[in-house]
């Protein structure tokens, strides 16, 4: 795994994501996942804010960010960006993922580029709530809830959350089928 590259551009799909909440300023990564600017994220970051920025590695930021579907089981929202041409992420099968598979996680930085952390799949889990998420061992810190989780390919196949129930440390990561099932039912508005 340390020789392990990212495809060309997937730090470029990698975002910034900061929201004002009540409790106050909500920091955390997002990425984006077709040309339309559609952004997936952790729900957490998001939830309750009066106002929503995202940030490309490219410095550019946007401050008019919808939230076009929200599902508090997965800690999922997708949002959208307004604009064409956005860097993107490919999806990948996390039901194909394996114990011992290598993964990458991509975060973003406050400041800079976003850094990458290499590891390998600990096990596919059910939590008591009855959700299926990924076990890594990836290294992650807090700022990072939200950011992609990548196989071997390059291809998203989970997103990092810090919301599971009975997780003791944040090393686990929601599916990308959930955060297809939320796309789906959500289709993006005309451009």
């Amino acid at each position: 795994m340390p020789g392990m590259l990212l495809p060309a551009g997937v730090l470029a799909a990698v975002v910034l994501i900061s929201a004002d909440t009540p409790a106050g300023e909500s920091v955390g990564a997002g990425f984006i996942v077709d040309p339309l600017g559609t952004v997936v994220t952790s729900l957490h970051i998001v939830e309750g804010a009066t106002a929503i920025r995202v940030k490309l590695a490219s410095g550019l930021a946007y401050d008019h960010v919808r939230v076009r579907a929200a599902e508090p089981r997965t800690d999922l929202v997708i949002l959208q960006l307004d604009g064409l041409g956005f860097p993107s992420l490919p999806l990948g099968d996390s039901g194909a993922l394996r114990s011992g598979d290598p993964v990458v996680l991509v975060e973003s930085a406050r400041e800079g580029e976003g850094s990458v952390s290499v590891g390998k799949v600990r096990r596919m889990r059910t939590t008591q709530a009855g959700l299926r998420v990924i076990e890594t061992d990836v290294r992650a810190d807090r700022g990072s809830s939200g950011g992609p989780l990548l196989s071997a390919d390059g291809r998203v196949v989970g997103v990092l959350s810090f919301k599971v129930r009975g997780a003791r440390r944040p090393r686990f990561a929601i599916p990308i089928d959930y955060v297809r099932a939320l796309i789906a039912a959500s289709p993006a508005p005309s451009q």
